[in-house]
C-alpha cells in the first residue's frame, strides 16, 4: 500500500498542469458567458425562443459543466471498482497486480482531478452568477427571483407598485391587473386609443406594451396557444401614473385550479415629459412578474378593515383650557463707547499693515530727497510690540544695524557672521540695496544706501477687537468683532483656544464698524445682526441699547453672549414662554384626542380596491359644507389617503403642509367633521326576469333579478358585482364595497359579505336604504367602535369625529429596523430569503410616503427626483439589484383598540445569497400630520411643538448622549420612557457606510451639505441637503453635522 500512496502522489503532481488547465478552461468559459450577458446578450430572450429554461448564460454553461463532471465522476468510480475487482482475483499473478493498481491509482487521479474541476465550477458559478443577474438565492428561477435579471423593475425602478404583487397566490380569475409607476405615463404608449378631450387612455380602449399569459408552474416562457393568454382593455387615474387592465377573459376556469400567469411591462411604455422608454436608464427595459390564480370566481365584496381608519369615531368635542400664548424670549446688549476696543490692524508709520504693503521712510537730513526708502510685504507682518525702531547702515554700505527696540517689536532674525560678524542686531545689506528681515517684510533702496545714515520708523502693534457672539446651546451660530470705521474688512480669521483649553482652532468672525458715537455703532450692529442671524432673531436699538428678540415665539436654547467688558448683556438666553394650551380631556372622561388639523385621513380596506377616480367616491363635510381634499391610492391598493388644500404652514423639509380649516390664531377649537365613503351601484338585470337574454350571469349565480333590477339569491345574497359605469368603491373583482358588513350564505354555504349596492332609495342598482352605515352609532360604551353589521342601512360607509385647528409639526423618528446591521441572513439562522425587512416608526405616518425607492418626478434635475423614500439598497458591486414595494400596517400595542404606531414592510423578491443589503429611510417619508422624517439633519427643533418653522435657514437636529431621549426631536410627550428613541437613532442610514449610500458626498470642515442640484442662484428656503449618520459617519459633536452627506458639500463662505 505504500508504494500505491507514492505511485499515487506522483501521479497527482505529474497532472497539475492538468487541473491548472480545467481551472483556465472552467473560468474562462464561465467569464465569457458573463461578459456576452452583461454586454446585452439578451439570454433570456433566446433562453424563451429556443425553449430552454429562462436563467443567466454563466448559470445554464456553468450547470452543464456540473452534470458533465459528475458523469465522468461515475466512470471513475466504475473503473476503480474494476481495478480492485483485478486485484482480488489476481490469485497472486504480479502481470495483474500491476494491472490493478495502474487502474486503481488512474481512478483515483481522475476522481481528484473531477472533484476539484466541480469545486472550482461551483465556486466561480457563485461569483459569476452572482455579478451578473445569476445568483444562488432563495428564489430560483421563476420571475423574481435571483436569476431573474428584470425584477428591479419595482422600487428599484420605475415602478412603484403591481396588483397582484409579485409572487402572489390564490388570486381570484377575474382579477384585474393594476401597474403604478412613478411617474406620468404617456397615454399612446400603453392604450390604443386617446381620448381626444381629456388626453387620457380612452375607456375600454385595447391596452398596448402590456401582456398578460400563462406560464408552467416550472418554466416562465408563456404557453403557447393557452386560452388565457389574453389581451386587455385598460382605464387610467387622472394623474396618469396608475393603470388598470381588464383582462378579455377569466384568467383560467371556474375550476379551483391553480394556474400561473405572467405580465409584462414593455420597454416602448414611454415617460409623459420626455417621451424616453421608463426603462431608460435601468439595467433592463421590461418588467415581468408572476402570481397564481386559484379557479375561483371572486363574488365576495370588499369591506373597510376593522379598527383601520382615522381619525377614529368620536362624537364629543375636546375641552380646552386657554392660558397664554407663546411668547418670544429676548436680551439686550449696552455698548460703553468709550471702553470699546477694535480689531486694528498693525501699523508702520501711521500705515496699515496689510497684504502687498509698501511705506516710504521720511529720509535723514544727510540723503537726498531724490533717494527713496521703502518697507515691502506681500503678505503683511506681524508687529509684536508697539515702538520706535531705527537702522544705521554701516561698513561700507554692507550691513545695517538696528535698534535695541527691534527686539521686541519684531521677529527678526539677526546675523552674526560674514559682514555682521561680531555685531549686534545686524542684517546685511544685499547688492548695496536691499535688507532682508526674514520678519516678513523688507527694507528697499532706490539707489545704493549712504554709509553712516540713520533711518528711523515706527511700529504699532494691532489691537484685540471686543467681541460677542449668538449660540445656539453649545454651539456657536455666528460671531461678531469690532473694527474701526477706516477697516473695510468684512471677515476675519483668527487662532484661539479651543473651549476645553486642550488645542489651538481657527475662530471666524463678521465685522462690526465702530461708529463716531455709540448711536452709530448699535445701529451698525443692529444691521449686522439683522443680515446674518439666519433669521433667527431681530434686533432694535435705542440710543446704545439693543434688544435681541427670537424671531420664533416659544422655547428655544438660543444666547447673545460676550466675554467683553464694553458690552453688557442683560438676560441669560433668547427663549421665551411655550403656548399653554389644556387638552384632551373629555366631559366623559375619555382620553381620545382631537386629530391636528394637518391630520391626514386614511381608510383601509380588506383587500384591493380599484384605483380608478377613488376622489369621487369618498367626501368630506364640516357640518354641512364639503370639504375640499386631495387624495391618493396607496398601500398595495388597499388605503386611501385623503388631505386638505389649505397651506397651513411648513414641515422641517421645507415642504408645505395641508390643513382642512383655517387654522386659528387665537383660542382653540375644535370642528365637527364627517367622511362618507361611497359604494357602487350593483349591476342589473337587463330587463324582464332571469330568464330573458341577457339575463344568463344572474341564472347561473342562482339568483333572480328582484324588483330593483338587481339580482339576489334565495337566501338574500346580492349578486355583488358593480355596474359597468362603476360609480363607487369596488375591488379588482368589480365587487362594489359592503360598507354596512351584513353577511349572508353563498351556494357552497358560506358565509359571505353581502353588498346589496351604493345607498339611496330610488335608481338602478341601488340598496334601496335611505341613511349610510354609521359607525359612531355602533361605539360601545367604552366609545369603541363595534363594527356591528345593519340590515337597514345602505352599503355607503361614514364616521364622524372632531378635529382640531391646531397645527403639529413634530417630526417622526424611527424605534426599530429589522435585520439589525450587520447581520448575516440567511437559511442558516433559520432565515428565509424572502422575508420582509421590517422598519418601526414612533407614531402613525403616512402610507402614501410608505414608498418604494426614489426617482418620483420627471427630471432628475427636479427636487423631488432626489427625495428618498423606503429604499432597500444592494450594495454588493455589480449584483443584480432586488426588486421592492411595501406595506404598512398601524400597530395597537396597549390593547385599547387606538393605533399607537406604524409598521412598514418592505417586501422584495428572493435576496441574493453573499450580497449584502441595506434598508435605507429618506426625508420623503412623513408622520400622519405631514411632518418629514429626518435621516440626520433638518432645522433645528424641527420637532419642537412651539416651533413654527418660518422657513428652512439651517440643517441640524441634534440629537444628546444620554441615550434616554431625543433634545429637541422628541416623541409625544404621553409616549413612556421604554418607547423614547435611543441612540443612534433616527439614523436611517446607520448600518452602512457613507461610501455606500447612492448620493452621497463627503464634506471637508467648513463645508455645508446642500441638495444634489445645488447652484449659487437657488434662493428658494429648500436647499439644504441631509447630513448622514452612518457607520463611519457619525454624529459625534452633538450638532448634527457628521460629514456624509446626501447631496453636495459646498463652501458656502463668501
Amino acid at each position: 500500500m505504500k508504494s500505491l500512496f507514492t505511485m499515487l502522489r506522483q501521479q497527482i503532481g505529474a497532472r497539475k498542469q492538468l487541473l491548472c488547465f480545467l481551472a483556465f478552461f472552467v473560468g474562462y468559459g464561465l467569464l465569457m458567458a458573463s461578459g456576452a450577458s452583461a454586454q446585452g446578450l439578451d439570454a433570456q430572450a433566446i433562453a424563451e425562443e429556443s425553449g430552454l429554461p429562462t436563467v443567466s448564460l454563466a448559470t445554464f454553461i456553468g450547470r452543464l459543466l456540473q452534470v458533465f463532471f459528475g458523469l465522468l465522476g461515475v466512470v471513475a468510480l466504475a473503473l476503480l471498482m474494476y481495478g480492485g475487482f483485478i486485484w482480488m482475483t489476481a490469485a497472486g499473478d504480479p502481470n495483474k497486480v500491476d494491472k490493478a493498481k495502474k487502474i486503481i491509482q488512474n481512478a483515483i487521479v481522475g476522481l481528484v482531478i473531477i472533484f476539484s474541476a466541480f469545486a472550482i465550477t461551483t465556486f466561480l458559478m457563485g461569483i459569476f452568477g452572482r455579478y451578473f443577474g445569476g445568483g444562488t438565492g432563495g428564489g430560483g428561477d421563476a420571475l423574481g427571483g435571483p436569476n431573474d435579471w428584470g425584477r428591479s423593475g419595482i422600487g428599484a425602478g420605475p415602478i412603484e407598485s403591481v396588483y397582484p404583487r409579485p409572487n402572489q397566490v390564490d388570486v381570484p380569475i377575474n382579477t384585474r391587473i393594476a401597474v403604478t409607476f412613478k411617474q406620468a405615463i404617456r397615454p399612446n404608449s400603453i392604450c390604443e386609443t386617446v381620448d381626444a378631450t381629456s388626453g387620457n387612455c380612452a375607456d375600454g380602449s385595447l391596452a398596448k406594451n402590456i401582456q398578460i399569459c400563462e406560464t408552467s408552474a416550472t418554466n416562465t416562457n408563456c404557453l403557447v396557444g393557452s386560452p388565457f393568454n389574453v389581451s386587455s382593455t385598460v382605464t387610467q387615474t387622472a394623474d396618469g401614473r396608475t393603470f388598470v387592465f381588464i383582462p378579455q377573459g377569466y384568467l383560467g376556469n371556474n375550476d379551483s385550479q391553480v394556474r400561473v400567469f405572467k405580465v409584462t411591462v414593455d420597454g416602448d411604455v414611454r415617460a409623459s415629459s420626455t417621451g424616453d422608454s421608463i426603462f431608460k436608464g435601468y439595467r433592463v427595459n421590461y418588467y415581468a412578474w408572476q402570481f397564481k390564480t386559484n379557479g375561483e370566481l371572486d363574488l365576495n365584496p370588499p369591506e373597510i378593515a376593522k379598527f383601520e381608519i382615522y381619525p377614529y369615531p368620536d362624537v364629543k368635542s375636546d375641552i380646552y383650557s386657554v392660558g397664554s400664548d407663546a411668547t418670544a424670549g429676548s436680551q439686550t446688549i449696552t455698548i460703553n463707547q468709550t471702553a470699546l476696543q477694535t480689531e486694528d490692524l498693525p501699523k508702520l508709520n501711521g500705515q496699515d499693515i496689510t497684504s502687498n504693503f509698501e511705506k516710504q521712510l521720511t529720509n535723514p537730513a544727510s540723503v537726498p530727497s531724490a533717494m527713496r526708502v521703502v518697507v515691502k510685504s506681500a503678505s503683511g507682518f506681524d508687529v509684536i510690540n508697539s515702538g520706535d525702531i531705527s537702522f544705521t547702515v554701516g561698513g561700507g554700505v554692507t550691513y545695517a544695524q538696528f535698534s535695541v527696540s527691534a527686539t521686541s517689536s519684531f521677529r527678526i532674525s539677526f546675523s552674526n557672521t560674514g559682514v555682521c560678524s561680531g555685531i549686534e542686531r545686524c542684517l546685511p545689506i544685499r547688492d548695496r540695496k536691499v535688507i532682508e528681515t526674514g520678519a516678513g517684510f523688507s527694507i528697499e533702496a532706490s539707489s545704493d544706501f549712504i554709509g553712516g545714515s540713520e533711518w528711523p520708523f515706527s511700529v504699532a502693534a494691532s489691537s484685540e477687537g471686543h467681541e460677542l457672539s449668538l449660540f445656539d446651546k453649545d454651539a456657536s451660530l455666528v460671531n461678531f468683532i469690532f473694527v474701526s470705521s477706516t477697516d473695510n474688512r468684512m471677515t476675519i480669521s483668527k487662532t484661539v483656544a479651543s473651549a476645553d483649553g486642550r488645542s489651538r482652532v481657527i475662530k471666524n468672525y463678521l465685522t462690526v464698524k465702530k461708529g463716531v458715537s455709540g448711536v452709530e455703532t448699535a445701529a451698525n450692529l443692529v444691521a449686522s445682526l439683522k443680515a446674518n442671524t439666519g433669521g433667527r432673531v431681530e434686533a432694535t436699538s435705542s440710543s446704545t441699547i439693543i434688544t435681541v428678540t427670537a424671531r420664533n415665539a416659544g422655547f428655544n436654547e438660543l444666547k447673545i453672549t460676550s466675554p467683553s467688558s464694553s458690552l453688557t448683556i442683560g438676560g441669560t438666553s433668547l427663549s421665551g414662554n411655550a403656548k399653554v394650551i389644556g387638552w384632551t380631556i373629555k366631559p366623559d372622561g375619555t382620553r381620545l384626542k382631537d386629530p391636528f388639523n394637518n391630520s391626514i385621513f386614511r381608510i383601509t380596506f380588506t383587500e384591493a380596491i380599484n384605483p380608478i377616480n377613488v376622489s369621487s367616491y369618498i367626501k368630506v363635510f364640516s357640518s354641512t359644507t364639503e370639504l375640499q381634499a386631495s387624495s391618493t391610492i396607496t398601500n398595495q391598493y388597499r388605503t386611501i389617503e385623503l388631505k386638505g388644500v389649505t397651506a397651513c404652514g411648513t414641515n422641517a423639509c421645507g415642504d408645505p403642509i395641508f390643513c382642512w380649516v383655517n387654522p386659528s390664531t387665537s383660542s382653540p377649537e375644535s370642528v365637527p367633521v364627517k367622511v362618507v365613503v361611497g359604494a357602487a351601484s350593483l349591476m342589473t338585470c337587463s330587463a324582464g326576469n332571469q330568464d330573458f337574454a341577457g339575463n344568463e350571469w344572474c341564472k347561473s349565480f342562482g339568483g333572480t333579478c328582484s324588483a330593483g333590477q338587481r339580482c339576489v339569491s334565495g337566501n338574500n345574497l346580492f349578486y355583488s358585482q358593480a355596474a359597468s359605469s362603476l360609480d363607487g368603491i369596488s375591488d379588482m373583482s368589480n365587487n362594489s364595497l359592503n360598507g354596512n358588513f351584513n353577511k349572508a350564505l353563498n351556494a357552497d354555504g358560506k358565509f359571505v359579505g353581502n353588498a346589496e349596492g351604493k345607498t339611496g332609495l330610488s335608481g338602478l342598482g341601488v340598496s334601496g336604504f335611505e341613511n349610510p352605515y354609521n359607525l359612531n352609532a355602533t361605539l360601545d360604551a367604552n366609545h369603541r367602535p363595534t363594527y356591528a353589521s345593519s340590515t337597514t342601512t345602505g352599503d355607503d360607509f361614514q364616521w364622524s369625529f372632531y378635529l382640531s385647528n391646531q397645527v403639529d409639526n413634530q417630526s417622526p423618528l424611527i424605534k426599530e429596523i429589522h435585520p439589525v446591521g450587520d447581520e448575516v441572513y440567511g437559511w442558516q439562522q433559520g432565515q428565509s430569503f424572502s422575508e420582509p425587512v421590517e422598519i418601526i416608526f414612533d407614531r402613525l405616518m403616512s402610507f402614501t410616503s410608505l414608498k418604494p425607492g426614489w426617482g418620483y418626478s420627471t427630471s432628475t434635475s427636479d427636487e423631488a427626483w432626489f427625495r428618498r423614500f423606503l429604499v432597500l439598497k444592494t450594495i454588493t458591486a455589480k449584483a443584480n439589484p432586488v426588486g421592492y414595494w411595501v406595506n404598512s400596517f398601524d400597530v395597537d400595542k396597549d390593547g385599547d383598540y387606538l393605533a399607537d404606531f406604524t409598521r412598514a414592510l418592505v417586501n422584495h423578491n428572493p435576496f441574493d445569497q453573499s450580497v449584502t443589503y441595506g434598508p435605507l429611510v429618506g426625508s420623503g417619508v412623513l408622520s400622519i400630520t405631514q411632518n418629514c422624517f429626518l435621516p440626520a439633519g433638518a432645522p433645528q427643533r424641527a420637532a419642537d411643538p412651539n416651533n413654527q418653522v418660518a422657513g428652512v435657514t439651517a440643517n441640524e437636529c441634534r440629537y444628546n448622549d444620554s441615550g434616554s431621549t431625543t433634545l429637541n426631536c422628541t416623541t409625544d410627550s404621553s409616549s413612556t420612557p421604554e418607547e423614547w428613541i435611543k441612540l443612534p437613532q433616527p439614523a436611517s442610514y446607520g448600518y452602512m457606510n457613507c461610501a455606500d449610500i447612492e448620493g452621497h458626498d463627503v464634506c471637508n470642515v467648513g463645508e455645508s451639505c446642500m441638495v444634489p442640484y445645488y447652484s449659487a442662484s437657488i434662493t428658494s428656503t429648500h436647499k439644504f441637503g441631509s447630513w448622514i449618520v452612518t457607520k463611519d459617519k457619525k454624529n459625534d459633536d452633538g450638532t448634527g453635522r457628521t460629514g456624509c452627506c446626501f447631496g453636495k458639500c459646498v463652501d458656502l463662505a463668501p
